[in-house]
Formats: C-alpha cells, sequence, structure tokens
C-alpha cells in the first residue's frame, strides 16, 4: 500500500489529532482517556472519511508569459523571474495569463 496514499494520509492524520486532543485536554487520567476514545474515534464528531473530487485540470500555456498581452517591459521582469526560479512559471495556467491581462487592462480581478 502506498506509504503517502489517501487513506494511509488520513489514517495519519486522523490519529494525530486524536493523540493531540488527547495528550492536551485528557492529559494523563488513563480512566479518562479510556472513557473518551471510543467518543474520539468516531467518524463525523472530529473527522470524516476523505472525500476525493475529481476536477477538470487547469490549461497550461506553453511559453505563456511571451505570448501574452502585456507590455514588453513585464514580459521582460517575468521572464527573468522565469529564468532566475522566481516563483514564474514557463506554462502558466490559461486563468493566470488572463488575470495578469485584465490587471494591464485595469480590469477587477476578483
Amino acid at each position: 500500500m502506498d506509504k503517502y496514499g489517501v487513506r494511509n494520509t488520513h489514517e495519519a492524520l486522523k490519529n494525530k489529532l486524536i493523540n493531540y486532543i488527547s495528550t492536551i485536554y485528557l492529559g494523563k487520567n488513563d480512566s479518562l482517556r479510556s472513557a473518551c476514545l471510543s467518543e474520539l474515534e468516531k467518524p463525523g464528531l472530529l473527522y470524516q472519511e476523505p472525500y476525493i473530487e475529481a476536477n477538470h485540470a487547469y490549461l497550461s500555456v506553453p511559453d505563456g508569459i511571451n505570448k501574452a498581452d502585456l507590455p514588453n517591459d513585464v514580459k521582460l521582469i517575468l521572464q527573468e523571474m522565469i529564468n532566475r526560479n522566481l516563483g514564474v512559471f514557463a506554462s502558466p495556467y490559461l486563468h493566470q495569463i488572463e488575470s495578469l491581462e485584465n490587471y494591464y487592462r485595469g480590469k477587477d480581478l476578483l
């Protein structure tokens, strides 16, 4: 089974939360901890089963910065940020390009 799969990740997070609450709020009182443990482990109280939703992948635009309708000086700055690995990607998502273009057209992004 995949160590980082959904089920194992869910179990690890659930157990960490239960252990945290048991330790911090129930302390060293073993009687209290054992009495509360079954309640804390019930689905729906602290956690729910994992829900995975399949969403459409965002459309990326290869060489999107250069293809975007942006001022040339902005393109140069963004290209330099790409070259230096400063968080701008060479193939940004279409919605990111559209947001930049709308910003430079003076449109509200929100």
